[in-house]
């Protein structure tokens, strides 16, 4: 579950493409986000850093490759 998350993400840096649209379950795009903040990825369902998303959720991200650096944009719960 989490390498999945973050196999797409690699994917998509590794593509190249400038901007992309995730639609996701809830989980897997906390998953993701917990890889883009460096948290430890526990096997479990459960971390230390969730994100509320509810229908209709996104979070928005930019990326600085330069800096390996991911900036949260917006965060709208839904």
């Amino acid at each position: 579950f989490n390498q999945r998350a973050l196999r797409a993400i690699q994917n998509t840096l590794r593509y190249g493409w400038q901007r992309t649209l995730v639609v996701s379950h809830g989980a897997i795009l906390n998953r993701a986000i917990n890889g883009l903040c460096g948290s430890p990825l526990p096997e479990q369902f459960w971390s230390n850093l969730k994100f509320a998303f509810g229908d209709l959720g996104f979070a928005h991200f930019s990326y600085q490759p330069a800096e390996n650096r991911w900036t949260l944009l917006e965060f709208r719960s839904g």
